[in-house]
């Protein structure tokens, strides 16, 4: 009789502390956007931003992206971070300033450092520590959910 209680017990121990659980559709990462990431020779990986699910009631992003300092292997670096939709959007904003400013800006993103600067007129360039990529005004667009529209991108760099 022991021998049986101590079986259930260790059954029901197992089961209550597992780490693995089956995960609903609507758990399921959704993507925000993605984009080609372009190098000296063509494509070469893409970016994307997803919003993975709450978490002790904060919403989870992640941002990844292949390393471009590599050209023939895949290194993708992963940015993980919780926002608000008004956070993300404060985000996408102070990204977008990059290119109207020409002022180079260092952001904590989740545990990472991100600095953001100009390769071009219309090229933002991404790096952290474990990687870097970049990107053109309809790409960033592009990444984050959001309409592009080129006569209103003009029109927000005169202003």
């Amino acid at each position: 009789m022991k021998i049986k209680t101590l079986l259930l017990f260790i059954l029901i121990s197992a089961n209550a502390f597992s780490q693995i659980a089956e995960v609903s559709p609507s758990d399921s990462p959704v993507i925000i956007g993605e984009v080609d990431i372009f190098g000296a020779s063509g494509i070469n990986g893409s970016a994307v931003l997803q919003e993975m699910g709450i978490i002790d009631g904060k919403q989870y992003y992640y941002l990844g992206f292949q390393n471009q300092e590599y050209k023939t292997i895949t290194d993708i670096t992963s940015v993980s971070f919780h926002a608000t939709k008004d956070e993300l959007d404060t985000l996408f904003e102070m990204l977008k300033s990059v290119f109207k400013s020409g002022q180079e800006k260092v952001i904590n993103l989740g545990d990472s450092k991100i600095t953001l600067s100009l390769l071009s007129k219309n090229l933002l360039w991404f790096y952290t520590s474990d990687g870097h990529f970049n990107c053109t005004p309809a790409g960033l667009h592009k990444l984050f959910g959001k309409q592009w529209d080129k006569k209103a991108w003009k029109a927000y760099l005169k202003s």
